[in-house]
């Protein structure tokens, strides 16, 4: 996952976020199921049927969540996904990412600099000049 959504800006929510799925061979109705009951999840209501561009940073961050999702991964990276959200999405978007994350038994490995945003029993590991600097849960 990437700061801004990074959606594919002439797709709709759903198939953004059945196109992983659709990429690594899975045909297309068992994708779009997949993409809709992430949809259903992630709260995205009728602007699943909207492209990027007609929709809210928050909603856009929900769908790459569910993108970042969709295949089942073992380990999602996410690099500041919440750095281009105000504060109230930015605690929903962290509050869906980490139950889907362990719903699915993922692991998230994320790069953040608010640390507030995290959810409680989260390992953190401090970094500082390249180097490990604190390691705490």
């Amino acid at each position: 996952m990437f700061q801004n959504s990074e959606l594919v800006p002439e797709l709709t929510l759903r198939d953004n976020i059945a196109l992983p799925l659709e990429l690594l061979g899975t045909g297309r109705r068992d994708a779009l199921r997949r993409a809709d009951r992430l949809a259903e999840i992630l709260d995205l209501g009728e602007s699943s049927k909207r492209r990027p561009s007609e929709v809210s940073g928050g909603q856009a961050q929900r769908a790459a969540v569910g993108r970042a999702l969709a295949h089942h991964p073992t380990v999602v990276l996410a690099d500041e996904p919440t750095g281009a959200l105000d504060t109230t999405n930015r605690h929903a978007v962290i509050g869906l990412l980490d139950d889907l994350v362990r719903a699915e038994g993922s692991t998230l490995v994320m790069v953040t600099h608010d640390e507030h945003t995290l959810p409680e029993n989260t390992r953190i590991i401090r970094l500082a000049d390249g180097r490990i600097v604190g390691d705490a849960v």
